[in-house]
This record gives C-alpha cells, structure tokens and sequence, in this order.
C-alpha cells in the first residue's frame, strides 16, 4: 500500500444508505395464544380465514397454525376447531368449536362478534411456544437445523436427569404425545427446563404433522444456534467443548473468512455507490491470507458478487467446515441500514441490515442481508467455531450491532466503525495511493478499514516487546487513529467477550508490506499528517455525498468464486430468480408475461432442488406460480399459492401486491385494497402497489382517492415510471377533464418516449372531442411503437377504433379492430356500449352476456346489460337472475342488492323486495343510498310498491 503525504484533493464520501428505505419492524419472540386444530374445507370464498394483529388480508386459516392476542378468527360456513390459552396453565384453556367470527384478546378475553362458540373440553396443560409473527427467512434451512432426534427412551432418560419438581410435570405428559396439543406443551416444558435439543426435536416433530410452519422452524433455529429473542449482535454464554461440527475432529486449527465490499450498486445512482469498499474488501482478504493473517481460506464478494443469495451461500459453506479449533472472520465493507428508516419507532422494532449490490431502493428487503442473520452465524449456541473475528465498515454499525459480553461465551473479538449514535457516520477519504491495489481502483481507503489494516501490519498497535498484537491494543489503536484524523466525528467501538490480551496476529510473521510512494514504511507517516479539515468531514455528512463519476459506472461482474459446483450454482440460480421480482418491483414499465413467471418458478424450483425445504426459495416459487395462475385466470389456485407464499416469507410485499391484482381482477375490492396496503407497509417506497390501489379505488367509483393515491406514487418517484402519469391521465379523461389527462399524457411521453401507450391516450382525447385527424395521426404513431409489446398494441388498436367508430361508415371497421383484441376488456366494453348507442341492442345484450364469462364479478358489466335489458323489454325474471347471479359473485353488493329489490318490484314480488332493501341498508356506508333505500322501504310497508 503506498499513501501520499497531505491532504491535497480529498475527497469525503460517508459509508451509508442515504436513501429512506423501509421493511415491517423485527420483532421479539411472542407467546402464542391458541392453535388451529382443524377447518372445515369448504369453496374458497366461504372457508375459515385468519386476520393477523397488524395486518389487514385475511388468509385461509390452516391446521397447525398458531393465534396470537388481537388476531381474528373467522369460520366462514364452516366450523373451526381451536386451542385457546391465554396465560400459561390458564383455567380457561379449552379445545373450542367456532361457527362465526371472534377476536382473540389477552387475559383470557374472547371477544366475539356473530358467533357460536362451545368449549368441547379443558386442554391440559396449557403451554404454547414464543414465536415470531412474521419471522425473516432468509437464512432458515431445514437441512441446516442438525436436529438431533430423540427415542422415548432417551427422552426419558434426559428426562430422570432433571430435579423431582421439574421432573414430575415431564413425566406425567411424555406418554403421551400422540396427542399434538400435548407434544407442544411437552416441547415448551423441555425448553423452559433447558433441554434444548430435546426440545426442538418435539417441536420438529410438531412442525412435521402440519404444513408452512416457518414460525416454528425459526424457533428451533433460534434454540440450536442463537439467542432466543435477540434483537442486537450478542455473544451466547456456552461450551465450546460442547460444540458439534462436520469437521470439529480435526486437531489443526484453520481460519476461514467471508469478505464483502460493495462499490457499486446495480441501481445507481439512485442507490449512492461508494469509493473504496470494494477495494477496502480486498486488500484486507490479501491480508487474511498472509502468514500473519493465517493463511485464511476466504471468500472475497465484491459489487456484483455480493448478493444477498452469494453472502448467505458461501457463509453456510464456510461454517459447514469449520471446527471447534478453528477461527471464523467476517468483514463487511457497504451500506448498512436501521429498516425502516423511521426514527419513532423504538430500536427492537427496526432491523439492522447489510444493502446488498443489487439493492432496489422501491423494496430494499429482496435483497438486503439482515445483520441478525450474521450473529446467528457467528455467535449462536451451536456456532461450530471456536474463535470469531467481526469487522463492520458501515454507518451506524455501532448503533445496531451492538455486541454483548457473557461468561463462557465465544472467544469474540471486533471492532465496529462507528459509536452507538443512531446517526453515526463512517467515512471515506481519498489520501491513499496504494501499489497493492488494482491499478484501476482510484487511490483512497475507508478511514476505519485504513488503520484497522495499519494497526493489523505495523508495529504500531502492539505493545513494546511484545511479539503479538492482541485484540485490547488493537481496538485502542483503531478507535484513537479514527478519531483523531475525523476530529472525534467517526467513533469506533470494540467487540470483546474475550480476554484483552487475546492474539490476534503474530508480528513475526508476513503481512501486507505497507509503504508510501517513497517505498517509506508507512507507520513514519504521522497521524497528524492525515488530519481531516473540518470543512470537509462536514461536506461528507450522510444524505449530502454524492456518488461520484467513477461510482456511476456500469457495475463489473467478477469472476466465479472458486469452491464447489452446486455453491456456484445455487447462487447463479437464485441470482436468476431475484431478477424475476426486480423487474416486478418496476410494475406496468416493464410489460409482465405468464411466460416470466412461470421461467421464475422454474428457477426457484431448481434452486430448491439444491436447498430443499428452504421456506425463502419455497416462498419465491410459490409467488412466481400464484403470479403465473393469475394469468391463466385461474383465480381459486392462484389466491391459494400466493397465500403460501405470505406464510412461508410473511415480511415480504411481493406476495400481497400479487394477491391483491388476483382480487381486483375479481372485482373483490376490499380484499384487493388491504392486500395492497399490505404491501406498501411492507415496502412503503413501492410505487406498483400504489398504482394498485389507485385502480381499486378508480374501479368502485372513489375518483378522488384513486387520484390521490397516483399523486403520492408519483411522489415516490418523480421521474420515474410512464404509466403512473399514464394511467392518471386515463383516469381524467374518464372523467371529461381533457386539459389534465393531456398534461398527464405528455408527462408520460416525456417519461417514455418510446412507448406508444401515452400516445393512443391522446388519440383518445382527441376522438373524444371530435378532432379526429389529430386523433388517427398519434394513433398511427402509436401502432408504430407499439409493435414492442402486445399490450400497447392492443391499446393502440383499441383507441383506434374509437376513432373509427364516431362514423357510421367506418363503423365495422371499428368492430374489427376490438374483435382483433380477443379479451382485451376495454375492447370488449367499447364494442358492447358501441353497439347500445348504435341501436342493436340484442348484439350489446351479447356481447355483455360474453363479459361476464371473462369476469362474473364485473358489477359495471351487469348494471349496464339490466339497462338494456330493460330498454329491450326482457322479462323481469331474466332480469331477475342476471342480477341474482351478480350477488352469487358479490353477495354483499348494495347496488345490486338495490337494483334486485326494484326488479322484485317490478315482478310483484314485494316480500323479496323488502329483503332485498334492508340487506342492501346493511351493507352501504353511502348517505344518499341510505336515504333513498330507507324511503324505499317505508313506502313497501304502507304498500306502495310507486
């Protein structure tokens, strides 16, 4: 490493994720209240639902799945069967029998609402588990979990070892676990007793009877590798006699290291990259594969190779090898992140996380690595290493990773690069000129990872006469130099659960050769020398940087890692699938095909074909699938992969925003809106979900909210996305506001210059208004760029034709055109309203009739044919079952509860009308629908049916 004398040309850049990213809250373990015994199976619309505290869809209640206090229980038709135990050994604990809705409260409160619940017997005893509602997933592997398994006898026997008062209650359940309720109080009893792995292995087996039981196999995670609950980097008191590994037999110590340095990020500049962390990572994987630095075996990631699926692979593999003698390292060099971004909400509730190269700032959760992951790892009860070695060159690091102190713990040693303020910035700084590094690296270093690497091969952080640098000297040495070259601006702090006097390198063996351009050893080069004016720590504050000219460069893919087939495979194919939801992250701006969900599933597939039972692939493919039903309309199937998916990766957005686009193509639109509010909780900076929303809202008439939610997508992204302004523009001129969808088509043209969609909206203003010259000459442009992708086609054809149909003698050819378009429903619409005003009203009866075989749950489809079918004189008991049919699809429609109650009338059926009115009442929030449906009925009763 070489390094220039002054500070001439410095240039400040702070390590962090300036960007307000977002994800749900981590959240601490929580005893659960009750458990699904059993549902009754029934059509998807009437089966049992569960309604999850803090989350607005409500998914098919499944056997095995734990309740928690505020959840919401729903029975549909049917019956379900549930356990409720609300304190430990609670005196109301009972298997109950639900027909109806109720609410589960705590201490013991059953709040019901129209309901029938009977208590079929007392369940003794009560004991249920502490998990996680929505657990992360990421890292959670079955094959990984090593439980070990238990005969009767040696449950027993673990069992006898107990005191007589901790014994008896065991004893009295063990004979019995062919009752599940029993194996999981059994389980939670071992657990409380402290027989670990005699716990986890009845969870397992619990876990094994019934399907997507990710809480619960996050829970035995947690008992054989981590702290239960942790919600900061902690060491784990523990024996590393005790430890089990595939290599702990081996007498000769190794050391192993995952090294990651991420520049470049794939979506800058709006993710900022960074200077130096690349090359940061770099030398210090030179350095760890040094004699003095063990002649490590590591695994270097940089920019591209860093991605969520290469850092959690290449871990795993490093820890399957490692044994009880040897050493593990991790070094990270990147943004961090506290996610969500969100300074009111208490630190247990954000989770601290490592943004991977190809983070999309929309919904950084795809490929984030959660730094709880990285203390599972490195300091769980199971650890299979014996020595542990933690550096983190991000903001914050200090702030979220903090590191515990135990007796007995892990031989840990660290040091963080920033102090414990939430605001805590670690810097960059262009003032090295080093030979080492790639000549194409620009000179400069992050300021922590410069003198942790000076301290590691210099003498100057070991104590005079000493031959070793131990970890107390070491940490002094980084923490004073930081500080002092940053005026006390950049504060690192120490990992140590260790002694202090605890070797960390061995100066009589070869580092790296540090000297300036000079050939001079750089350790003569005064910390006085780097002083950093204030001015310019100031110019690198976090949110102010820039990425730099160098950073916005096309990110490079480095060459494969050497190690294993089927590791490089893993992640290429994981890497394959993640493209799949990031281009689902960009919405409608990149037209989406059956085609590429169903090569997504394929993927995902394959991938768990190498990590079977991994609920994170499972999750993924089971999206891609329900995405790919969707398509196929095939809406019953699709509802119930996407909800499979929530299950399996509950922190996820991807799989709600798909389940809500399965509703609203079914026109369910409450159920549709809360799916997608869920998404936007889950990944607030998500504009698709917005635009969701926007159509649910536009589809039942609330123009004014759909308007609103467009402005705040919008917002999100300013100039980004075409079919946001687009599809507003659609939206004003469905409302006859011209000069607005005009300005909104033009901001999409601006946006997308290239697509023909804006184009074809303003042939449509144009036709609208009479102007069709205008109007067939964008139209003509439009199906010029519209050859790219048969969406724009179809709208290009369609507005098209509305051109054509304003004249009688090009009428036909109008028809034409949205024949051409097969299903495309504006198509179908326009042609069906085409024929009304034309005067055939048998064909637009038709064509209606064929809409609602594409979608039954139309309401606007199924007003408009009655209006014909009035005009047209059709019996009133056709009338009567269209509308009847409508509420088969939407049994909860006021519109169409109130149209069937005036049809009832008009067929003298008066005691049916009434029903129909007050059902009607029931289920309307709408003040002159109210009115008008109250007078209705007054009048029926005084027998005036006027």
């Amino acid at each position: 490493m070489r390094i220039r004398r002054g500070l001439g040309g410095i240039s400040l850049l702070t390590i962090c994720f300036a960007i307000s990213v977002s994800a749900l809250p981590a959240q601490d373990e929580e005893r659960a209240v009750g458990w699904i015994r059993s549902v009754e199976i029934r059509p998807a619309d009437k089966r049992a639902k569960i309604t999850q505290r803090g989350t607005r869809s409500a998914l098919d209640a499944q056997p095995g799945e734990f309740l928690f206090s505020g959840d919401k229980l729903d029975s549909g038709e049917g019956v379900a069967t549930f356990y409720y135990c609300p304190e430990q050994n609670s005196a109301e604990n009972a298997l109950y029998q639900l027909h109806g809705t109720i609410e589960l409260g705590q201490s013991g409160a059953l709040r019901s609402g129209i309901s029938k619940l009977s208590s079929l017997h007392a369940a003794k005893p009560c004991l249920l588990p502490t998990l996680e509602r929505q657990p992360d997933v990421i890292t959670l592997s079955p094959r990984d979990l090593r439980v070990k398994q238990f005969s009767a006898q040696q449950l027993a026997a673990s069992v006898a070892n107990l005191s007589s008062d901790q014994r008896q209650p065991l004893e009295a359940l063990i004979g019995r676990l062919d009752d599940p309720n029993i194996r999981l109080a059994t389980a939670v009893l071992l657990e409380q007793r402290g027989l670990l792995d005699e716990a986890a292995w009845e969870y397992f087996q619990f876990a094994a009877s019934w399907p997507q039981q990710s809480r619960l196999l996050k829970h035995i995670q947690r008992l054989l590798e981590a702290p239960t609950g942790t919600r900061a980097l902690k060491p784990v008191p523990r024996d590393i006699s005790q430890t089990s590994s595939t290599s702990e037999t081996s007498s000769t110590p190794h050391v192993y290291a995952l090294v990651v340095g991420i520049s470049r990020y794939e979506q800058a500049p709006v993710v900022k990259n960074l200077s130096y962390a690349s090359k940061d990572a770099e030398l210090f994987a030179q350095y760890l594969r040094s004699d003095r630095g063990g002649k490590a075996q590591v695994i270097l990631l940089r920019d591209a190779e860093a991605t969520e699926g290469a850092i959690r692979i290449n871990y795993l593999e490093l820890k399957r090898k490692a044994g009880r003698n040897d050493t593990m390292w991790l070094f990270v060099a990147a943004h961090g992140a506290m996610l969500p971004l969100d300074d009111k909400l208490p630190l247990n509730q954000r989770m601290p996380s490592i943004i991977t190269h190809r983070a999309d700032h929309e919904d950084v959760g795809i490929n984030s690595f959660p730094l709880k992951e990285a203390e599972e790892w490195m300091l769980g009860k199971k650890a299979p290493f014996g020595h542990v070695r933690v550096f983190l060159d991000i903001c914050q690091a200090g702030y979220f990773a903090t590191f515990g102190t135990g007796p007995g713990g892990p031989a840990a040693f660290g040091i963080l690069a920033t102090n414990a303020d939430e605001k805590a910035v670690a810097y960059e700084n262009k003032i090295f000129d080093e030979q080492v590094a790639p000549p194409k690296d620009p000179p400069g270093h992050g300021v922590f990872t410069y003198f942790l690497l000076r301290g590691l091969n210099t003498d100057e952080a070991r104590a005079p006469g000493d031959t070793y640098i131990r970890a107390s000297r070491l940490s002094r040495y980084v923490q004073n130099s930081v500080a002092q070259v940053t005026n006390d601006q950049q504060s690192p702090v120490p990992i140590l659960s260790t002694s202090g006097n605890e070797t960390i390198a061995d100066s009589n063996k070869t580092g790296l050769q540090l000297v300036d351009s000079h050939g001079k050893e750089i350790k003569r080069i005064a910390l006085k020398d780097l002083l950093i004016p204030n001015e310019d720590l100031q110019a690198g504050l976090r949110g102010k940087a820039k990425a730099t000219k160098q950073g916005q460069s096309a990110p490079v893919k480095q060459p494969p890692q050497d190690g294993p087939a089927d590791v490089q495979e893993m992640i290429d194919l994981e890497d394959r699938g993640e493209q799949v939801l990031l281009d689902y992250l960009k919405g409608d701006e990149i037209p989406q095909s059956r085609e590429e969900f169903y090569k997504g599933e394929q993927i995902f597939n394959a991938a768990l074909q190498l990590q079977p039972g991994s609920p994170y692939l499972s999750a993924r493919a089971s999206f891609c699938h329900g995405r790919f039903l969707v398509f196929e309309k095939n809406y019953p199937d699709a509802v119930e992969a996407l909800e499979r998916s929530i299950r399996l990766e509950p922190r996820a957005a991807y799989a709600y925003n798909a389940l809500g686009i399965a509703y609203l193509e079914r026109a369910e639109y409450p159920a549709a809106e809360n799916a997608f509010l869920d998404a936007i909780d889950r990944a607030p900076l998500w504009v698709y979900p917005r635009h969701n929303l926007a159509l649910t809202h536009w589809q039942q008439g609330r123009y004014d909210r759909a308007i609103a939610d467009y402005r705040a997508a919008m917002t999100l992204a300013p100039r980004q996305y075409f079919y946001l302004p687009y599809n507003l523009g659609l939206l004003y001129a469905s409302l006859n506001r011209k000069q607005l969808a005009e300005e909104m088509y033009r901001l999409a043209i601006d946006r997308a210059p290239a697509r023909a969609e804006p184009l074809t909206g303003l042939a449509g203003l144009e036709a609208e208004h009479g102007n069709n010259r205008q109007a067939k000459r964008y139209l003509e442009l439009a199906l010029c760029l519209g050859r790219q992708t048969k969406t724009a086609v179809e709208a290009a054809s369609h507005n098209y034709a509305l051109v054509l149909a304003k004249r009688r003698e090009t009428f036909d050819q109008a028809l034409y055109y949205w024949k051409q378009n097969g299903d495309y429903l504006p198509s179908q619409f326009s042609t069906a309203r085409a024929l009304a005003r034309n005067g055939d009203i048998d064909r637009a009866i038709d064509q209606y009739r064929h809409i609602l075989t594409l979608v039954p749950k139309s309401v606007a489809a199924r007003l408009e044919l009655i209006e014909l079918m009035e005009s047209a004189r059709s019996p009133a008991a056709d009338r009567i079952m269209v509308l009847e049919d409508g509420l088969c699809e939407n049994p909860r429609n006021a519109v169409l509860l109130e149209r069937l109650g005036r049809q009832y009338i008009a067929d003298g059926q008066t005691g049916k009308a009434s029903t129909a009115f007050q059902a009607a009442l029931d289920n309307t929030n709408d003040p002159a629908a109210t009115s008008r449906l109250r007078k209705a009925l007054a009048k029926l009763k005084t027998g005036n049916t006027r």
